[in-house]
């Protein structure tokens, strides 16, 4: 019973407290999950750490100072965990792109750039979400006026995202679970 609670917590209430803007609240859920992190599924897992590590950001906590946790910290974790799905690998390097961009670690934001494109064209099915986000986020290595062609590909996976859409929309969240 107690693990069917933590993953429903995983599955939709802490995805909703992020998508509400409720982070102190997200934030508190998750320090409470923390130590439980590892007795959940290695997919509950991959969603905690991705939601854990969106709340930081958003609360620019990025770096630790002593033993606190971090998104950087999170982030590193979470990229050790193999994960077989190219669409999640992907929107795990693209929000490591989204912590490092808030650190002005160029570098790093390349790095995992390279890592999602050889994904990328290695991989044969990945969601319009992914996609979207993929061609919208390559504005953070390369001259927006170089991008004409990635940013006309990103809309147009966007509207085909949204027409599959219906009445009851899922959370950006559940997309990658």
């Amino acid at each position: 019973m107690y693990k069917r609670q933590i993953n429903t917590v995983v599955d939709k209430i802490l995805p909703t407290l992020l998508n509400a803007g409720k982070l102190r609240l997200a934030k508190k859920v998750s320090e409470y999950i923390f130590n439980l992190r590892k007795k959940l599924s290695k997919e509950k897992q991959i969603k905690y750490l991705y939601c854990y590590i969106k709340v930081l950001i958003e609360m620019s906590i990025l770096v630790s100072n002593d033993n606190n946790i971090s998104a950087t910290i999170l982030f590193n974790e979470l990229k050790r965990i193999n994960i077989d799905n190219d669409d999640k690998k992907i929107q795990i390097l693209l929000l490591g792109m989204s912590l490092y961009e808030h650190l002005l670690d160029f570098t790093t934001i390349d790095a995992l750039y390279n890592s999602a494109d050889l994904t990328l064209k290695s991989a044969n099915d990945i969601s319009y979400f992914t996609l979207s986000k993929f061609y919208r986020n390559k504005g953070l290595i390369l001259s927006h006026r170089l991008l004409t062609n990635d940013y006309k590909l990103a809309y147009k996976y966007s509207k085909k995202m949204l027409s599959l859409i219906h009445i009851s929309e899922p959370t950006r969240l559940g997309m990658i679970s």
